[in-house]
């Protein structure tokens, strides 16, 4: 998908003659890895802040607090770099306030595929498959964002218990959210690239 994708913008470019993207990402600090020495735990997140998030509907109170209670908090400044494109990733992020921006880079420029806003689930096929970050992203807007890792997921789908499948559910769900953007991404590109020049 990410080819397609990529393929798609360079011809874009090609056909406009300029690789300025249509909106970029804001100019960007790098986190350096002070993701691994700090955050706090993410149970400082009211439960009921997800539970208004149409991902979390079906998560009772005390699911969303033992799901919190397990992931890390992270407060983040506009202008961060997340990740990049190609790093190394195992974990997902859950937008709990501010905007995040994803980009993919092409003919070396930066290509803005998204902006996902609160509610938003992010970063799952690197948690999935433990594969680099394929996309880069980076903090539009002062965030909030709860960050769940592997070894939380391992546990509770091991459980087989209900906020496992539930959770498996969320994930997948922001998943397909994501592809069918990148889908209607990929078709609004490709339009514009066969619509006939004037």
């Amino acid at each position: 998908m990410n080819a397609r994708i990529s393929e798609a913008l360079t011809l874009k470019i090609e056909a406009e003659g300029s690789a300025v993207p249509r909106q970029a990402p804001p100019r960007v600090s790098r986190m350096v890895k002070v993701m691994e020495s700090a955050g706090t735990s993410a149970s400082s997140i009211p439960p009921e802040q997800l539970a208004a998030f149409p991902v979390f509907r079906e998560f009772t109170v005390p699911e969303l607090e033992l799901l919190l209670c397990n992931m890390r908090r992270w407060d983040v400044a506009q202008g961060t770099l997340l990740f990049m494109e190609g790093d190394p990733g195992e974990t997902c992020f859950v937008v709990v306030r501010g905007t995040v921006d994803v980009s993919l880079k092409v003919g070396g420029q930066a290509q803005l595929l998204a902006q996902l806003g609160p509610g938003s689930i992010f970063g799952q096929a690197s948690l999935i498959d433990g594969e680099p970050r394929t996309t880069s992203c980076s903090i539009r807007r002062d965030a909030v964002l709860g960050e769940l890792e592997p070894e939380t997921c391992e546990r509770l789908l091991a459980r087989g218990s209900p906020i496992g499948l539930k959770l498996l559910g969320a994930l997948n769900q922001g998943l397909v959210a994501a592809l069918q953007h990148a889908d209607r991404h990929l078709m609004r590109l490709e339009g514009e690239r066969e619509a006939p020049f004037v």
